[in-house]
């Protein structure tokens, strides 16, 4: 019993780091992908605020090209103007002189060249402004590129983090389930080891008292058998006391018999000594017969 409680307190202290470790795993493998996501936020940021510069930048370009733009079409303004005025002075010289036409006209010619390139340039600034616009459209699909790129490896860390969370918590649980397996495994063998030496304990305890009250019959036979050979032995020795106590009577008995005969024999004449005699022969036959059968009821007795 004393085992299967240690087994029971050394499965639930597996069972309780295991839990802990657990919980340590889950709470690191937490902070890794807190970090994780914190770098991966922080780098998007980065990469967001770099293409938000380079936005800005476009834009301040594209602003720029617009400003000439502005700028060429005010040249432009200027040219109109100055082509009106140029019509004007030359209708108002046209009946001055011919000669004077013809400079104006030759002037008129130059100041037309002036505004083509004037033209030219507005044109070219127009290119430049949509060349910015094109370069700033880029920046942005760029950046919005970088930025769902940033995002996308931000959800693929933080989905790998989670992978990596849930492997170690189903290595945790497994880790733990194995833990209670091998103390479940544990607590039944020595259950099993205290079954076998509570089982042979009680065989020993039995074949023990087996042994004993076999030893304990054998020696209340031989105290029976001792009892019994010492009470034929006393019986044997008491019938044979007996017998030569009746055999020494008998004899005490003769012996005063023949004495008293003897005196009675000297007393009785000669005439009746024979009759005495016999008669006490008989009386002393009758006598040690009855003497032997009172012996031999004693003795069977």
């Amino acid at each position: 019993m004393n085992k299967g409680g240690s087994g029971g307190n050394a499965a639930a202290r597996a069972r309780e780091t295991n839990r802990v470790n657990a919980a340590r795993a889950r709470a690191e493998a937490s902070r890794a992908r807190a970090a994780k996501v914190a770098r991966d936020r922080a780098r998007a940021n980065a990469r967001a605020a770099k293409a938000r510069a380079n936005a800005a930048r476009a834009r301040s370009n594209a602003a720029a090209a617009a400003s000439r733009a502005a700028k060429a079409r005010a040249a432009q303004a200027r040219a109109a103007a100055a082509r009106a005025n140029a019509a004007n002075a030359a209708r108002a010289r046209a009946n001055a002189a011919r000669a004077a036409a013809a400079a104006r006209a030759a002037k008129a010619r130059a100041n037309a060249a002036r505004a083509a390139k004037a033209r030219a340039n507005a044109a070219r600034d127009r290119a430049n402004a949509a060349r910015a616009r094109a370069n700033a459209a880029r920046a942005q699909a760029k950046a919005r590129a970088n930025a769902a790129r940033a995002r996308a490896v931000a959800a693929a860390r933080a989905a790998r983090a989670r992978a990596n969370a849930a492997r170690a918590q189903a290595k945790a649980r497994a880790n733990a389930a194995r833990a209670r397996a091998v103390a479940a495994a544990r607590a039944a063998r020595a259950r099993a080891n205290a079954a076998r030496a509570q089982a042979k304990a009680r065989a020993n305890a039995a074949r023990a008292r087996a042994v004993a009250a076999a030893r304990a019959a054998r020696a209340r036979a031989n105290a029976a058998r001792a009892q019994a050979k010492a009470r034929a032995n006393a019986a044997r020795a008491r019938a044979q006391s007996a017998a030569r106590a009746a055999k020494a009577r008998a004899n005490a008995a003769r012996a005063r018999a023949q004495s008293a005969a003897r005196a009675h024999l000297k007393r009785m004449n000669a005439k009746n000594r024979k009759a005495a005699m016999r008669r006490m022969q008989k009386k002393k036959m009758a006598q040690a017969r009855a003497r032997m059968k009172a012996a031999m009821k004693r003795r069977k007795r």
